[in-house]
């Protein structure tokens, strides 16, 4: 049953309880605990989704892991807050491939109350687009309410015709977002050498309320004819070509470029399938950045991420 447990109220009051949940509810691989740093979900070792991480957004809610749609398969059912006045329901299904995102939706925290306990009729509607809608009157609720897979579907990696060229110092590092800011969270390019703790050379944003995806190349420009119209990203040669526009930045008193992707892009799949990624932007020296299929924990960011941001 939906569990406002001690697990939950140790999140939404700051308790910290550690506890790890039953090994026998979950199938070979994963591991599930949620303590006063918020939800977390593992599996082979690797975080695949987390919640609550900020101590003003916490989880509310669990229920779970149990089967809760009958098909054999465990389920989690995640009520967490996201930003101001808003929260989000996810409905997970954790197979022995990884983790799979069924249904997710974003309202006001009351709004979300029609998914407390769910029954298995309620989460196997949910997991064919067809379950119960929240009553929100801030945001219209979208029309294609399904999600198939946080892990979406990867073209396979090309085959390495020559050797690969050495790649950069640097790493993806995956952030959550926070409520004050707008964003569920972000991804960026870290580069020790260059700054330690902040984003470099390119950073991805996921706005809270659903909208598109923002690709921000951490370049700066004294005029706006500087701006290049065009972000390139090569994933092992193959390109994907952005459309950037430009905007003045009045903290930094300089113009940048700004891209879009849409929420179901593939960007993202193609940066984990590949090894080496070619980021060219303007007149600026090509940048190599480090593919998914060459690290396991870049690969493990750019998928933090896409569990959070693509629908």
């Amino acid at each position: 049953m939906f569990k406002n447990t001690l697990m939950a109220l140790a999140v939404a009051v700051g308790l910290g309880t550690g506890v790890e949940a039953q090994a026998q509810f979950l199938p070979q691989g994963y591991s599930f605990s949620v303590d006063d740093y918020g939800l977390q979900l593992r599996f082979k070792g690797r975080t695949v989704f987390e919640a609550g991480r900020e101590p003003w957004d916490p989880v509310f809610g669990v229920q779970g892991p149990e089967d809760l749609t009958q098909n054999g398969q465990p389920n989690l059912a995640i009520l967490e807050r996201t930003a101001r006045s808003r929260a989000k329901f996810t409905l997970l299904e954790l197979t022995d491939d990884g983790v799979k995102v069924l249904f997710e939706v974003d309202a006001r925290p009351e709004a979300l109350e029609v998914f407390r306990n769910l029954t298995p009729k309620m989460a196997q509607d949910l997991a064919a687009g067809s379950g119960p809608r929240p009553d929100d009157g801030l945001m219209p609720f979208p029309q294609d309410i399904g999600r198939e897979s946080a892990k979406i579907t990867r073209p396979e990696p090309k085959a390495a015709d020559q050797e690969a060229l050495p790649l950069s110092n640097g790493h993806w590092a995956y952030e959550p977002g926070s409520w004050d800011e707008g964003f569920a969270a972000k991804l960026g390019w870290k580069d020790p050498d260059l700054s330690p703790n902040t984003f470099t050379f390119i950073k991805f944003r996921c706005p809270d309320n659903g909208d598109d995806i923002w690709v921000e190349p951490m370049m700066m420009h004294e005029t706006q004819e500087e701006v290049p119209d065009q972000l390139v990203f090569e994933m092992d040669g193959d390109p994907f070509k952005l459309r950037l526009q430009w905007q003045y930045d009045d903290g930094m008193a300089a113009w940048v470029g700004m891209g879009f992707v849409p929420t179901d892009t593939q960007l993202f799949a193609k940066m984990q399938a590949a090894r080496q990624i070619v980021m060219r932007y303007g007149d600026y020296d090509p940048y190599e950045l480090t593919g998914g299929a060459a690290d396991p924990e870049q690969e493990m960011a750019i998928e933090m991420f896409a569990t959070r941001c693509i629908r």
